[in-house]
């Protein structure tokens, strides 16, 4: 069956399902302990669990321990965990209440994961409109972006770097380094510069023909690009975060309820379950089996 068309076209189709030398172990597993003893040891002891009890739980619960403490939505290969909430100022057009959900990647050579960014729908917030997602790369104290989808019928309104800035916002309450890995869209380059990212080179510059200007809006003049490069974040993390708040409008994105207390409006997730998520790396200090 054909790979679908979003993951095409971030070169994530069939090569990613291919079965890699490891014996088919995705890369995000094996930092869970199911690759290799030592690294089997490694997470263990940061979760103060022996190998039965540790696998025991992750068996009942579904989830490796490094997503153990976030809320699971759906199962199977539609598993996702609830990571956070944007909710805009002001509702309307195509900014409205949007769900930050984790999905694990089946990449076989790093540990990667999705963002999926959906709009809860109905009274109840059951019916799911995906919006877009984000895929990153995850290291032990970063967050790499590696590519970008946005719905078709939602693109040129602005909704990309509203997105960007929830996951920049989400790095800084993990406390960790949002870098890029190579970045091959201009589109996606210019959105990264608006929040102060600096190309490693400029050998690929891409001329940008900006669209017409609206009614009573100034033209604007032609936007140079910089492609096949890693980007790098600004150096003063308070011009980020300015620009974070900028891209949000008046915005807030809010961590979603933990495991333990989904439902009961209790406490939310905490940075460190965020940091344990947006890292795949079982780090967090407190594991509450739901």
């Amino acid at each position: 069956m054909p790979a679908p068309l979003f993951l095409l076209l971030l070169g994530a189709g069939p090569r990613a399902r291919q079965a890699p030398a490891n014996g088919g172990i995705p890369a995000w597993r094996a930092l869970q302990g199911e690759a290799a003893q030592a690294e089997a040891e490694g997470w263990r002891a940061l979760q103060g669990d022996t190998r039965d009890e540790a696998e025991s739980a992750q068996r009942a619960h579904g989830s490796p321990p490094c997503l153990r403490n976030l809320r699971k939505v759906g199962s199977g290969h539609n598993a996702a965990w609830h990571l956070a909430t944007f909710e805009p100022s002001q509702s309307g057009g195509v900014l409205s209440r949007i769900d930050v959900l984790l999905a694990l990647d089946a990449n076989p050579t790093e540990p990667c994961l999705l963002l999926n960014f959906v709009h809860a729908d109905g009274a109840d917030g059951s019916k799911r409109t995906r919006v877009g997602h984000i895929l990153l790369a995850c290291g032990p104290s970063s967050s790499a972006l590696r590519g970008m989808f946005v719905r078709e019928e939602l693109r040129g309104q602005g909704l990309s770097r509203v997105l960007l800035a929830v996951w920049l916002r989400l790095c800084a309450s993990a406390q960790l380094s949002p870098t890029t890995q190579q970045i091959n869209k201009p589109l996606l380059a210019r959105s990264l510069e608006h929040f102060g990212f600096v190309p490693a080179n400029r050998a690929f510059p891409v001329e940008l023909k900006p669209p017409p200007p609206r009614p009573g809006e100034v033209a604007v003049a032609q936007r140079t690009a910089f492609t096949r490069t890693r980007y790098q974040p600004p150096r003063d993390a308070a011009q980020l975060d300015a620009a974070i708040d900028v891209a949000l409008a008046g915005g807030r994105v809010s961590l979603a309820p933990s495991c333990d207390s989904a439902g009961t409006g209790g406490l939310p997730a905490t940075s460190n379950d965020l940091a344990c998520a947006l890292t795949l790396r079982p780090l967090c200090s407190t594991v509450r089996i739901c």
